[in-house]
């Protein structure tokens, strides 16, 4: 308990923090933030990883209660892959592809988007939803995930037992499995 209220009292302070930079304007404090706007701006917001984090966290939590669309704009991949629903990548002032994370991460719609995802692991933006393949009919899986657990997590999972894994949907129902095929298989395409 102990850990949670330093933790809710840091990002308190971050909070702070931003309020006497930035005065009551969220838009410029987030965009300082979690954009990592030009130098001045970054030297002005920068915060630890884990005050970060859970700035990110508390944004999607917001993002679930408030379910509004948001446009968010970053120039850091992972914290896209991290906190959208859907990604525009641009090149020039145009659009060169859009899709979910899992799309972009798995089908790059060119050679640009694939160097621009290359230090993103493959694992680490997919999650099991996306590469769930139907039931099998041996029965039902001993072991499940949801279907929002990132692929990655379930690695170890997977290294422990080959057996399918079971995909829960939100409602807790049964959608599908993954299997250890399918993970070597998104493994062996490169940035897992």
């Amino acid at each position: 308990m102990a850990s949670s209220s330093v933790s809710q009292r840091r990002v308190t302070l971050a909070c702070h923090d931003l309020w006497k930079l930035y005065g009551p304007d969220p838009r410029r404090a987030m965009n300082a933030v979690l954009s990592h706007g030009n130098d001045r701006e970054r030297q002005r917001a920068a915060l630890d990883p884990l005050i970060r984090r859970q700035m990110q966290d508390e944004f999607i939590r917001l993002q679930k209660m408030l379910r509004k669309t948001i446009v968010f704009v970053t120039h850091d991949v992972q914290e896209a892959f991290r906190l959208a629903d859907r990604i525009a990548i641009m090149r020039d002032g145009a659009i060169v592809q859009m899709g979910t994370p899992a799309e972009i991460a798995l089908s790059p719609a060119n050679d640009y988007i694939a160097e621009f995802l290359r230090d993103i692991p493959t694992l680490r933006a997919i999650k099991a939803a996306d590469v769930m393949q139907p039931l099998s009919d041996t029965g039902r899986p001993a072991r499940t995930v949801p279907a929002t657990e990132l692929v990655e997590a379930i690695l170890p999972m997977v290294l422990d037992d080959a057996s399918p894994i079971g995909v829960l949907d939100a409602a807790g129902a049964l959608a599908g499995q993954i299997t250890a095929g399918r993970i070597a298989e998104l493994a062996r395409r490169g940035r897992a």
